[in-house]
């Protein structure tokens, strides 16, 4: 559930679709395929879609990214940062895959790391930027750094003791 900037209340449900809560009418309005993700600074709202993409809603303008537009094939997540940056994570390839919203493009870097994506847990986002993921033998966390060819991020890995 997330309360948006616009006044209006967002709920989804997993497999259940994206609602939003009008409280000038007694109508939910639905989204069929969409999973609402998060609200971004400039009041866009995100959504993934079942086909493997991620659409914004501004206003009422909606616009879809995919792998055209230089997402991975596989988004997972839409995050917002605290400077305001939108980033997906997904996955390209088997490998973790980060995307950061650069205009109407997304840069996207491709980073092998162990174990399969599927085991990856949760994955949540600090104050200053840096990506939280659980993975099969710890924690990987991800600190955003300047935009070189195509590393996004560096990576510190937190094993569990033995």
């Amino acid at each position: 559930m997330l309360a948006a900037s616009d006044g209006n209340l967002w709920v989804a449900g997993e497999g259940e679709g994206v609602f939003r809560l009008d409280y000038g009418t007694s109508r939910w309005a639905t989204y069929s395929g969409l999973h609402f993700q998060c609200e971004s600074r400039d009041g866009a709202l995100w959504y993934l879609t079942r086909d493997r993409g991620v659409i914004r809603r501004l206003a009422n303008q909606w616009t879809r990214f995919d792998s055209v537009d230089g997402l991975m094939d596989r988004p997972g997540q839409v995050l917002t940062t605290a400077k305001g940056e939108v980033l997906v994570i997904g996955s390209q390839d088997d490998k973790l895959s980060i995307a950061r919203l650069k205009g109407e493009l997304w840069e996207r870097g491709d980073f092998p790391v162990a174990g399969s994506l599927g085991q990856f847990g949760t994955l949540v986002m600090d104050g200053s930027g840096s990506v939280w993921m659980i993975t099969p033998g710890g924690v990987l966390q991800s600190t955003p750094v300047g935009l070189p060819e195509k590393d996004l991020l560096t990576f510190t890995e937190h094993t569990l003791p033995e």
